[in-house]
């Protein structure tokens, strides 16, 4: 879908800036939440998430002939998920 975007700005000589808020905090009236589980659910206040296949990076070692050892660490991120697109904004820039 960007390189959608980068087309139709192109054809106008212009660039696109991304615009993401982090967070986004709704004003309502205070409401007594009675969910006990609510702090283990994820923030409804935030704009964009990234997605790991797992919680922390893998360690693997292995063995180099000079008797030591290799470590490498390795985790698969999504590039970013937008879930409220209310904080995110495209803007067209004249080069």
């Amino acid at each position: 879908m960007a390189g959608l975007h980068e087309l139709v700005f192109a054809a106008d000589r212009a660039g696109m800036v991304v615009i993401s808020i982090p967070e986004i905090e709704e004003l309502r009236d205070f409401k007594i939440n009675t969910n006990e589980f609510a702090d283990l659910m994820p923030s409804i206040s935030d704009v964009n998430a990234m997605y790991t296949d797992m919680p922390a990076p893998r360690k693997i070692s292995t063995p180099i002939p000079d008797g030591g050892i290799n470590e490498r660490y390795e985790i698969r991120i999504t590039s970013g998920w937008n879930l409220r697109p209310e904080g995110l904004f495209l803007v067209s820039i004249p080069h």
